[in-house]
């Protein structure tokens, strides 16, 4: 019954700025809402993506912005006609885009105009179909009449909290629907209506009934909840809230290492205070006394600690906890202890593993689908692995990264973008954005061969790119491929009769994983990138493979066919059970248990040979060494 009082309103005049010359600095008045055309500077939100020529609507609560350049922002197809900006008045723009969903498919062209206090849009495909932004004038809701659902971009950073999407900017985003998160982009079905406004707004769109709880509290943030489960979140300005909240709901003050408040009903004057702390101080180092990053895990919580001494918010009580920074070093038992209060530990790590560089290609980075963390916490607990590069990459869009923060002297990144279409995975880097263009630059794969797509991604040879398996496979011989791609992709060893088909054919490429080993003197970006290109790696869920011919390493190639001698070993902590070379026609030139390690063993015949490590989860492959030269 709310909504439909609701839409009822929406219907009826409403005073409306209908001179497009206007550029009014101040929120509509109570009861009004404007739409027109961007024609100033000052109708822009702080930090959004809209742009002159692109349309507003607003209230007084709320403004919107509607994309007119003709492709969507985040989508490979479709034309105009999103919401690429959303902020409360005198806030920053909170997300990157809002898709609404409407049956039938977004159309590739439109039109858009304003139609009394609303947004028209019309398909130019000759269907006739049109639709409506519509903003409540008293409310903080959004309707698009005619639409079937929305997927939300939310801006780095976003959390879901509950049924609700948390900008952390004061707005938040909600609908009568379930949300169903990706763990990047956000989406709600089978309705036509989202409410955008501050957490209160919000719950009283979304609840039939609403009270008002007032009071103080030492928290940083409330919860409310009804049977358990957490309905939402708001934070807390000076100590002092004041929240709508469904009648039913109850009511806890939480903070970072505190015991969260007792569950309270919501009344006015309430006072919210946590319970007792726990901090547990770590500093880890290595042999040398150097101090080192790594992640701690207490109770089954990660924490990632940098190359300084960091105060973990694990909360009071009894704990037992482990200290991990990545296959390099041995793993570190915590002893239960009693967290309370403020203990700290030191932490020595022994070397599993020679020292060489651990790359990172697998992660993907906001705005992909399934990832809205910020570039700071991503590299930060990469860093804590024990990774020295990233390779950042989102799916069919282009990773937004930003390197400036404290994991700089520890970790670098490039930005990619990865295909996600049904020929395989390529991927390129690096990558800038571009939001004139649909997906933020990133390469449409509709109606592209896998040659042809990859040299779009690659700018013809200006990019470094990689390929997977599938790409391979739906490729043809690689006499045909033009540009050649830097790197092949393994993402299990049953892509390895893909990689001996490519280096059948001559090819002398680089392999990479989702974690990649690389030999070098010096761990900068430049001298890992160096030995990528040189073939210096191995491809590797953690164990590190060595494969010597003549004492050459990966990535070596001989002139002239003659008997060489191929050196082989293991090191680190895995469930590796044996190793074997791979030569010619994907044939086994040898085997060796991992107890018969380190092994050495003469070879005479010509092509290629690289090592391959398995076990029960863990493996390996190093890059090819060419026994005569291709």
């Amino acid at each position: 019954m709310l909504i439909w009082a609701l839409l009822t309103l929406a219907c009826q005049p409403q005073a409306f700025v209908s001179d497009p010359d206007e550029c009014p600095d101040s929120p509509p008045d109570a009861g009004q809402v404007r739409a027109r055309r961007i024609v100033c500077a000052t109708d822009i939100p702080s930090k959004a993506e809209a742009k002159l020529g692109d349309w507003l609507i607003e209230n007084s609560r709320v403004r919107l912005t509607v994309r007119n350049t003709p492709n969507r922002l985040t989508q490979l197809g479709g034309g105009r006609g999103t919401i690429i900006d959303a902020a409360l008045w005198d806030s920053d723009d909170a997300l990157v885009e809002i898709v609404p969903h409407v049956t039938g498919g977004w159309p590739e062209q439109m039109s858009i105009t304003t139609d009394g206090e609303a947004i028209a849009l019309t398909a130019e495909d000759g269907s006739g179909r049109k639709w409506w932004y519509r903003l409540y004038p008293d409310g903080a809701a959004l309707q698009f009449e005619g639409g079937v659902g929305f997927t939300v971009v939310p801006a780095v950073g976003s959390t879901v909290n509950g049924q609700f999407l948390d900008t952390k900017t004061s707005l938040n985003i909600a609908a009568s629907a379930d949300l169903d998160d990706e763990g990047g982009w956000v989406h709600w079905r089978d309705t036509d209506t989202l409410y955008l406004g501050d957490v209160s707004s919000v719950a009283q769109m979304v609840f039939a009934d609403t009270v008002l709880a007032t009071g103080s509290t030492d928290g940083t943030h409330l919860e409310v909840r009804s049977d358990g489960e957490l309905l939402y979140t708001s934070p807390v300005l000076d100590g002092q809230f004041s929240l709508k909240v469904p009648p039913q709901a109850k009511i806890q003050a939480v903070a970072q290492g505190y015991l969260p408040s007792p569950l309270s009903p919501p009344t006015q004057a309430m006072t919210l205070e946590v319970g007792a702390h726990g901090f547990l101080t770590v500093a880890v180092f290595d042999e040398a006394g150097d101090p080192i990053p790594a992640m701690v895990y207490w109770n089954d919580t990660p924490y990632a600690v940098l190359d300084q001494a960091t105060k973990l918010p694990v909360g009071p009580g009894l704990g037992v906890g482990f200290v991990d920074a990545g296959p390099e070093y041995f793993i570190h038992a915590l002893d239960e202890m009693d967290t309370s209060g403020e203990p700290i530990v030191d932490v020595v790590l022994r070397r599993a593993a020679p020292s060489a560089a651990w790359v990172d290609f697998g992660s993907r980075a906001h705005p992909d689908p399934t990832e809205r963390s910020s570039t700071k916490n991503l590299l930060g607990s990469l860093a804590a692995q024990g990774v020295d590069l990233a390779i950042f990459s989102a799916t069919d869009e282009v990773a937004q990264i930003s390197s400036k923060s404290a994991t700089e002297h520890l970790i670098s990144v490039l930005a990619g973008s990865r295909s996600g279409g049904p020929d395989g995975a390529p991927t390129a880097w690096p990558w800038s954005k571009n939001a004139k263009n649909p997906a933020h630059g990133a390469i449409d794969w509709h109606n592209q061969n896998p040659v042809d797509l990859l040299a779009l991604m690659s700018k013809s040879g200006r990019r470094t790119t990689s390929v997977d398996a599938k790409w391979i496979a739906e490729a043809g011989p690689v006499s045909g491929w033009d540009p050649l791609p830097h790197f092949i992709h393994l993402n299990s060893l049953d892509d390895l009769p893909a990689l001996s088909e490519v280096l059948d054919q001559w090819l002398a490429i680089t392999v990479v994983g989702d974690r990649t080993w690389v030999e070098v003197d010096r761990r900068s970006s430049v001298e890992i990138q160096r030995g990528l290109f040189e073939g210096r790696s191995t491809a590797s869920t953690g164990p590190q493979l060595t494969l010597l011919v003549d004492g050459q390493p990966p990535g070596s190639a001989f002139d002239a066919l003659a008997t060489r001698t191929v050196f082989v070993d293991i090191s680190g902590i895995s469930d590796v059970t044996e190793v074997y070379l791979l030569g010619p026609g994907h044939q086994r030139i040898a085997t060796w248990a991992v107890n018969d390690l380190p092994a050495t063993i003469d070879v005479d015949h010509g092509g290629w040979t690289l090592a391959v490590a398995e076990g029960p989860s863990a493996w390996a492959v190093t890059s090819p060494v060419w026994l005569s030269r291709p």
